[in-house]
């Protein structure tokens, strides 16, 4: 019984005395003026197509040859004494992603200083709080010994 009553005096005090405050947290985490964040950028290109005519003067040519290739077509033909040469690319989309870093001012506005009137409401009641958990505990603790030892 002793060691029972050895252990939750421990774990009580432990849990008591490892609070950590508002303000002990704000110290600690709250002690910049901006935020360092990554930001994706979508971005969208689109290409418009390309075109290009040639025309070369060539005799004894009787042939149209069509190059396709990926997004490329090339149209190779004679008419009369000519020969025409039209090169055509293919409109297309390339999609970018980028990840640009980026600080961010944190706005939040520095906690209130409490004043003397609100402290003392604030002690007082983590006191009666604690007196409240000491009686609870206390009378747990007697109606425990008080069914073992019947």
């Amino acid at each position: 019984m002793k060691a029972i009553i050895a252990i939750l005096t421990a774990v009580i005090y432990c849990f008591l005395c490892s609070c950590y405050t508002k303000n002990q947290a704000i110290k600690k985490f709250c002690n910049k003026d901006t935020i360092t964040t990554f930001v994706t950028l979508h971005d969208t290109i689109r290409t418009q197509t390309i075109q290009k005519d040639t025309i070369l003067s060539v005799a004894n040519t009787n042939d149209t040859i069509y190059l396709d290739r990926d997004k490329m077509v090339v149209k190779y033909y004679k008419r009369d004494s000519f020969v025409y040469i039209s090169g055509t690319c293919k409109g297309d989309t390339i999609y970018i992603n980028k990840n640009i870093k980026v600080k961010i001012p944190v706005l939040a506005p520095k906690p209130p200083k409490l004043t003397l009137w609100e402290k003392v409401i604030l002690h007082t009641k983590n006191a009666l709080t604690l007196i409240g958990i000491v009686f609870l505990v206390i009378i747990g603790f007697r109606y425990i010994i008080n069914k073992l030892s019947k």
